[in-house]
């Protein structure tokens, strides 16, 4: 096998752990000893083997004892266990596996016996762990779905709403209704169908982000923000809006159109959580370490309490306290996307004075010049 694992070997005659040593050795596993059960506890909790042979029959702890003080830990529970032991009776072997040990080898030991149960646990041990990361992927999958249905259901809910009612209103009404009144409705129910819409596209994109591959590429970033501003240009807080962009804004190894869609999330937010009254005031830069940049989007706007803070880019997580009517998946994308560029985001802000959402990802290094 080409990982190497580690051994814990207990056995209180030296001679049994000399052989097995001697043996095991020169097929690349790593090897520890103990010759006793208490020395061999404390070697576990330490060390975590992959697998331990251990003997049944030591003076102090027995093995089964030693087992079920293993099985008993949550940094030793999942070890694999192999007794050893000259006992051959039947009700023995019942036990041990009781115990929770997965194998019973009787000595004297056939030494590619004993090679030949290792590998099999130590992949049975490898292929389970395996399993248990796809399952806990899994679930939160569906801890994400159930949360990410429970939100944009009652999002969308809310806006299919208000279209029914407008066109319910207009499909009664006689001839004496006033042609304002006619064309309010009906910017009502476009701005409904436009926020329907957005959520649906957010969810495509969101998937996208999960499931496509992609090979990190260098860009310059100035293009991707004044991509993500022009996307904003309707938005009805834009013209007013006073936006500073810091320049020389690094060039980063990363995915060009998510990023985009962060700096359009970031900015937007901005300008929608801009005070009442006031222009939105937006600062877009940046700061340098060693082969990093964290950009930001700093902002004077109304600000984030600070218990909402520590949830912020929890996904599909809404702050009710600011009667958003976002619906809590532009930041979780943004957390999403971060997330597979091995970057990192993060948030820092003041209830009434104002935020800063930043991010942070590798730049490309600039060739030095010969001199």
């Amino acid at each position: 096998m080409n990982e190497q694992h580690t051994i814990l070997l207990v056995d209180d005659e030296p001679t049994n752990l000399s052989v097995l040593c001697d043996f095991l050795k020169q097929f690349n596993f790593r090897l520890l000893s103990a010759r006793n059960g208490e020395k061999a506890l404390e070697i576990a909790k330490t060390t975590i083997p992959d697998i331990i042979l251990l003997d049944l029959i030591m003076p102090g702890l027995d093995g089964f004892q030693v087992c079920e003080q293993l099985k008993k830990m949550p940094e030793t529970k999942d070890i694999p266990v192999i007794f050893l032991s000259v006992i051959q009776d039947v009700q023995d072997k019942v036990d041990a596996f009781e115990v929770g040990a997965v194998d019973y080898i009787t000595k004297p030991l056939q030494q590619e016996e004993v090679l030949a149960r290792l590998n099999t646990h130590l992949t049975i041990s490898r292929l389970q762990k395996e399993l248990q990361v796809k399952i806990d992927e899994q679930n939160t999958l569906i801890q994400e779905l159930d949360a990410f249905a429970h939100t944009v259901a009652h999002e969308l809910k809310s806006s299919l709403n208000g279209i029914i009612n407008m066109a319910e209103i207009l499909s009664s009404i006689n001839n004496e209704l006033e042609a304002k009144a006619i064309s309010d409705y009906a910017d009502t129910m476009y701005v409904a169908g436009l926020k329907a819409n957005k959520i649906v596209n957010e969810l495509l994109f969101l998937s996208s982000v999960r499931k496509k591959k992609f090979k990190p590429e260098a860009f310059d970033m100035r293009p991707v923000v004044d991509a993500a501003l022009k996307r904003l240009e309707n938005h009805p807080r834009f013209k007013e809006a006073q936006i500073t962009i810091a320049k020389d804004l690094p060039k980063i190894l990363g995915y060009a159109p998510w990023i985009e869609e962060v700096w359009f999330n970031y900015l937007s937010n901005a300008l929608k959580y801009a005070k009442e009254g006031l222009p939105a005031i937006l600062e877009v830069g940046f700061t340098q370490d060693n082969d990093n940049a964290t950009f930001f989007v700093r902002d004077e706007g109304i600000g984030i309490s600070p218990e909402d803070i520590p949830g912020i880019f929890v996904p599909f997580n809404r702050i009710n306290q600011i009667n958003s009517e976002g619906h809590g998946l532009g930041l979780s994308i943004v957390h999403r996307i971060l997330e597979k560029l091995d970057g990192a985001v993060n948030v820092e802000s003041e209830w009434g004075v104002g935020s800063t959402f930043s991010f942070k990802l590798k730049t490309v290094k600039t060739p030095a010049l010969a001199v």
